[in-house]
């Protein structure tokens, strides 16, 4: 149907290096960056590459995160168990598992903060014995297996801070 985006030209769609959508409400490798933006588009750029940009900025955050996780705690991760809406999107939850390296599990029921408030209440009224019966609930429903090659990876994190240089400070005055 002309005018809506398709799944499937999302999927299939290999983006440059170079394009990364960039959010100013997060923080990247340590710092603000006072800024949002899109870095990388072309005439060429249509709002499946944006939209397929997004997604990956997801997952280019997320690393971002657990790389300096790693860094502080000298502990590697070797699996990444995830939940909320984002992780119903198959191929957001395949880039994660690429950039970083690691598996990707998501779990049968995605949206935990009211499983998490259900299991609460049900420990403060005696339903659970402890949360060692609530652990054994969970169940996973898809597994993602890194794919990508360790240089390809290395290649499309270096274009993602590249990027994020490029934005901070922009709408700082000159």
């Amino acid at each position: 149907m002309p005018g809506f985006l398709r799944l499937q030209d999302i999927y299939n769609l290999r983006l440059p290096a170079e394009l990364v959508v960039l959010s100013a409400c997060q923080t990247a490798l340590g710092k603000e960056l006072k800024g949002e933006g899109i870095v990388g588009l072309t005439r060429g750029s249509g709002r499946n590459h944006v939209v397929r940009a997004t997604l990956e900025a997801i997952a280019y955050q997320t690393a971002e995160v657990i790389i300096a996780m790693e860094a502080d705690s000298g502990l590697k991760l070797t699996e990444l168990r995830v939940d909320g809406g984002a992780s119903r999107n198959d191929l957001l939850m395949q880039f994660q598992a690429d950039v970083l390296g690691v598996t990707v599990v998501r779990p049968q029921v995605t949206e935990t903060t009211a499983l998490g408030a259900a299991y609460l209440a049900g420990l403060a009224v005696g339903f659970w014995e402890g949360t060692a019966q609530i652990s054994r609930n969970w169940r996973p429903e898809k597994r993602f297996e890194p794919a990508m090659a360790a240089g390809e990876r290395s290649v499309l994190l270096g274009g993602w801070r590249r990027a994020v240089e490029r934005t901070r400070g922009w709408l700082e005055p000159a």
